[in-house]
């Protein structure tokens, strides 16, 4: 499966979090918020300094924390979903995901060293994402080639 047709099933699969998801689907899913991600700050950094001259990285931040998530929230749910099928494709359940954030926006908030949780849970999740799916079918579905 390549690029094109990974992101194009996650956004075909907008609300759908029942059955799985391949390594590829996932992978160039993520790699597809990653390059989205790089573009939407390219483009408004240059567009801040462009448009107001002198701007410091402070103002540049608050602005793209404050307006670029506008840019965000329509692939929360995709995100959400090829996550969700990609844990079921290992053969747990999606939920599982809520609970890693959960920690996650739990351990950052706190005024502590956090980095060691955020390292252990983005391990944890890194593991299941890129592991060997079963063979066979599982509980979610066939499997998907």
């Amino acid at each position: 499966m390549g690029f094109i047709e990974s992101v194009k099933i996650c956004f075909s699969k907008y609300f759908d979090f029942s059955g799985r998801a391949s390594r590829s689907e996932f992978w160039y899913f993520t790699l597809f918020l990653a390059i989205y991600t790089f573009i939407i700050g390219l483009t408004v950094g240059v567009v801040l300094e462009t448009r107001y001259p002198g701007t410091s990285k402070a103002d540049i931040d608050y602005f793209f924390d404050s307006f670029g998530t506008i840019f965000f929230i329509p692939l929360l749910i995709p995100t959400f979903a090829v996550t969700s099928r990609r844990f079921h494709d290992f053969g747990h359940s999606g939920w599982i995901q809520i609970g890693f954030y959960f920690v996650m926006v739990i351990s950052d908030s706190i005024n502590t060293d956090t980095g060691l949780v955020l390292f252990l849970v983005s391990y944890i999740l890194f593991y299941v994402y890129a592991s060997q799916k079963p063979i066979g079918e599982n509980k979610y579905g066939a499997v998907i080639r």
